[in-house]
């Protein structure tokens, strides 16, 4: 690993073994930044009217629900929160933030580069990902060895299952925020859990399977792709999945639905959240396209610094929104899905250098 000469180092947390087994060293290795997310969700909660008793319900209903989708998954939560010292309501909580905090989410560009218009003929995936700004001190690249199936390492903020990744089979993950009009917090699971299930996939089949196939109460964008040269966007609702596909080797997405047969059945909400989405991924598709058929890795970083619209750009600012939030570029993500190289910039790529993550061992894609 390479340090750049700025920004914030990620800590690297390693774990191995079953569930129980890699929740505690995650736990125990990510304490104090899984303490940080605590403290600075516990806030946001209050903000929406849920104090932590609240809180608590809450999130042992959510408990129940994530047991009842994958048990191993709230062994591994228990364990985590065992390890970090704190109650497990604290982890579950943390993992369904999206669904607590109802409609505050982070907005996000994302893009899937194919093999026919990369320089070296692999895969790339890649994502700004906009949140609030204290959130790049809670974020750790989890690389975890289970005891059955791939392996698999992820970018996430401490004490969240899963967000942005790379598993030892080639199977990669970005994920982006949605809205429509269907978003009622449901009966579903956190979305953490169904990247988590896509994460630890041995194929891109089993991969879409585990988004059409899991409860959803909130919509959310899943944009998978796979070493070999194939790419599938999910935009997922309660109610159904829709589906993308590259056009020209590029597949983009930011933070509204596309799918025209989406829009048919459902209204977009987001939108009025995030309007800049609408620029955004054309913006990021046309910077991309005059570097085809050879894009490197280089050329999605200077993408992913683009200023237009600032603040409001790809490379996102701080700047206060209309619902008195402030949401930054956080951190920005570009893997390799061949070499299983992941490249890390926390905050704004514009003003912090790419730290480069290499996999200590690849796999070959299956």
């Amino acid at each position: 690993m390479s340090e750049g000469t700025t920004g914030m180092h990620v800590p690297v947390i390693k774990v191995s073994g079953d569930a129980a087994t890699r929740g505690r060293q995650y736990g125990e290795q990510a304490r104090e930044r899984i303490e940080r997310s605590v403290d600075l969700y516990l806030p946001a909660f209050e903000a929406r009217g849920l104090d932590w008793p609240r809180v608590r319900e809450l999130a042992r209903r959510f408990a129940d629900r994530m047991a009842d989708f994958d048990p191993g998954l709230v062994t591994e939560i228990e364990a985590i929160a065992a390890g970090a010292g704190l109650e497990t309501e604290h982890v579950v909580a943390l993992n369904a933030r999206t669904e607590l905090l109802f409609w505050q989410d982070d907005g996000c560009t994302g893009v899937a580069v194919l093999p026919e218009v990369s320089a070296n003929e692999h895969t790339l995936l890649a994502q700004n990902w906009d949140w609030r700004p204290g959130c790049s001190e809670t974020v750790v690249l989890l690389d975890a060895r289970p005891d059955t199936g791939p392996g698999f390492r992820t970018f996430v903020e401490a004490g969240l299952l899963a967000r942005s990744g790379v598993n030892d089979v080639g199977i990669g993950i970005t994920g982006n925020f949605l809205q429509s009009n269907e978003d009622f917090g449901g009966n579903g699971v956190p979305i953490p859990l169904i990247r988590r299930r896509i994460l630890t996939s041995p194929s891109l089949a089993d991969a879409l399977g585990e988004v059409v196939r899991a409860p959803r109460a909130f919509s959310s964008n899943h944009l998978i792709a796979h070493a070999p040269g194939e790419a599938i966007d999910c935009e997922s609702a309660p109610s159904d999945v829709f589906f993308l596909h590259p056009t020209d080797g590029l597949l983009v997405h930011s933070n509204h639905f596309l799918s025209p047969v989406a829009l048919g059945r459902l209204r977009d909400t987001g939108i009025a959240r995030f309007p800049d989405t609408l620029y955004r991924h054309r913006r990021l598709e046309r910077l991309l396209r005059r570097n085809a058929p050879a894009i490197t890795v280089d050329h999605v970083k200077d993408a992913l610094r683009d200023h237009y619209g600032l603040p409001s750009s790809i490379c996102r600012h701080p700047a206060p929104r209309p619902d008195g939030t402030v949401i930054a570029t956080v951190a920005s993500v570009v893997m390799d899905l061949h070499t299983r190289q992941i490249s890390l910039s926390t905050g704004c790529p514009c003003e912090n250098d790419y730290v480069e993550h290499r996999a200590e061992e690849v796999n070959d894609a299956q």
